[in-house]
């Protein structure tokens, strides 16, 4: 953003030398000075697919969820997964990184787990054609575009998951995934659903909104 904003810097002490010279009318370098900044923090593609919309200024949210009948889990015996619920933070002021919120049911368990990834801070911008790669408790958690409403989770095995907030170093729980409990396929959700992984009274009822 740094590197922007000198490069319009320089062109509009430019633009004012010539001026003499071209009598380069000032709304013109006033348009070319907004221009390099617009290009300072855009959205990518990737993080406005997920978000549903394009990201605007502060947080944008996006809930994504599966819940897994008997049937399902009677065929699946190695999963321990019962239920995901993802909510999607997207933060205009980290040049649209975004933050992944987990809450996690689990067999023979009545409370929700919870985790959290950290995505879209790489030097490599997210694309659609693979998964972004964030860095999660536990390891790399993956997490790919299907389409518009419908994402793929990926998360490794020794991820770490803990009772819900207030948090204590003793409510961690390891190895609360089976074999498979690997990957994810989840679909977009009204925001409300995703309303248990808000930080505080004001995002919840931001989140509650949306039914």
């Amino acid at each position: 953003m740094a590197k922007n904003a000198n490069v319009a810097s320089i062109a509009v002490l430019k633009a004012s030398s010539m001026r003499n010279h071209s009598l380069l009318p000032l709304s013109f370098v006033l348009a070319l000075l907004s221009a390099f900044m617009a290009q300072a923090a855009q959205p990518g593609k990737f993080v406005t697919f997920l978000a549903g919309q394009k990201p605007g200024e502060g947080k944008t949210f996006a809930c994504f969820t599966r819940t897994y009948d008997a049937v399902y889990l009677a065929a699946h015996p190695d999963q321990r997964v019962t239920a995901v619920r993802m909510l999607a933070t997207v933060y205009s002021n980290l040049d649209y990184g975004y933050q992944l919120r987990l809450g996690v049911n689990v067999r023979d368990r009545p409370a929700s787990l919870e985790s959290v990834a950290e995505c879209g801070n790489g030097k490599v911008r997210d694309r659609l054609d693979r998964a972004a790669v964030c860095a999660g408790i536990g390891g790399k958690v993956r997490l790919a575009i299907e389409s518009r409403n419908v994402v793929q989770l990926s998360l490794p095995l020794d991820t770490d998951l803990w009772a819900p907030r207030p948090n204590q170093k003793s409510d961690i729980v390891q190895n609360a995934f089976a074999e498979d409990d690997k990957h994810f396929r989840l679909t977009r959700a009204p925001l409300s659903q995703c309303d248990d992984q808000a930080l505080d009274a004001e995002e919840k009822a931001l989140l509650d909104r949306d039914r």
